[in-house]
């Protein structure tokens, strides 16, 4: 089976903008913050993607970009501003983080209700546990479209601009055969995890929707 990346983010884009125009004439505004420690080329592409496809969608979007030398106190006051941030729906901390932090407190931090991610405990142990929550894009994708089984072999065609970025970053993992096991499986056809990524974000607006108010 071959799958179109292009084709398939465009009508997942085409369907959240109206449930997203929905939500406007409800009086529900919904914003995405994403932060990035750090210079990671790839983290750039993949903020960048988010970016876009917030804006077609029509998700406020804002982005706080942080150097390497910061520290885990500033990145945990800056999630902590977030969280108690009403005008903001999901958070989302774009991974890899500097070695130098703890990415795993950073995660504990974020508000279970915005971690967009799935990436707090709680939301981890709810999914175990085969409860409503928020799901990582990566599993969320593969499952709700049923692209595969446990072992397939996966082969990943890259774009010109990722080919570049697997070169500097003398990464070899875009260039053999993934073994995929659904929670492993790295989801990168273009423009996809930009987009399924925001399905968390609304599954959260909705339920606020049903709550009668904002996240």
């Amino acid at each position: 089976m071959i799958i179109d990346g292009k084709e398939l983010a465009r009508k997942t884009r085409e369907k959240l903008k109206i449930e997203c125009d929905n939500l406007k004439k409800e009086g529900i505004l919904s914003k995405l913050a994403v932060i990035m420690v750090g210079d990671d080329k790839a983290s750039q592409i993949y903020v960048k993607n988010k970016s876009k496809a917030c804006q077609e969608i029509g998700i406020k979007f804002e982005e706080y970009f942080l150097g390497n030398d910061i520290k885990q106190e500033e990145l945990i006051e800056l999630i902590q501003k977030l969280n108690l941030d009403k005008s903001i729906n999901g958070i989302l901390l774009q991974s890899p983080i500097p070695k130098s932090l703890d990415i795993n407190e950073a995660f504990r931090t974020i508000l279970p209700e915005k971690d967009v991610d799935g990436f707090n405990p709680i939301n981890v142990g709810k999914l175990c546990l085969n409860q409503e929550t928020f799901v990582s894009c990566t599993p969320y994708g593969i499952n709700s479209h049923r692209l595969l089984v446990r072992g397939t072999r996966v082969p990943y065609v890259e774009t010109e601009k990722e080919q570049q970025v697997s070169r500097q970053e003398e990464s070899t993992w875009n260039q053999e055969y993934l073994h995929a096991i659904i929670v492993g499986v790295e989801w990168t056809a273009v423009g996809i995890g930009a987009v399924l990524v925001l399905t968390g974000l609304y599954r959260l607006l909705f339920k606020s929707k049903k709550g009668g108010g904002k996240a």
